[in-house]
């Protein structure tokens, strides 16, 4: 387990004699401040790092998709442009994970 941080996973997929994986959740924590039942919003197009990244290094990209993981927890309301929301993106930006509530 290592930093999701482009120079961890460039450092793992750069290795002599192949076979390093590196998973990446790529919505990353803005994406999970929008999960909730009911409701799927996917943030690749905000975030292609890890294509480039992939080219860069020869590495063969998986899509991998995870159905339900949405259903299993509720949040509070937090639409963007609320008082939480806002928190909640200053703590992320301060703390570099998403706080959802």
């Amino acid at each position: 387990l290592v930093s999701s941080e482009k120079k961890s996973a460039n450092y793992i997929l750069s290795q002599e004699g192949g076979g390093h994986v590196a998973v990446l959740a790529v919505g990353g924590p803005p994406e999970s401040l929008d999960a909730r039942p009911g409701a799927l919003k996917l943030r690749v197009l905000e975030r292609k790092g890890f294509i480039k990244l992939a080219l860069k290094t020869g590495a063969h990209l998986v899509p991998v998709f995870s159905f339900g993981e949405n259903e299993l927890f509720n949040q509070v309301e937090n639409p963007p442009g609320s008082r939480l929301r806002a928190i909640q993106d200053k703590l992320q930006k301060v703390m570099g994970l998403a706080m959802p509530l």
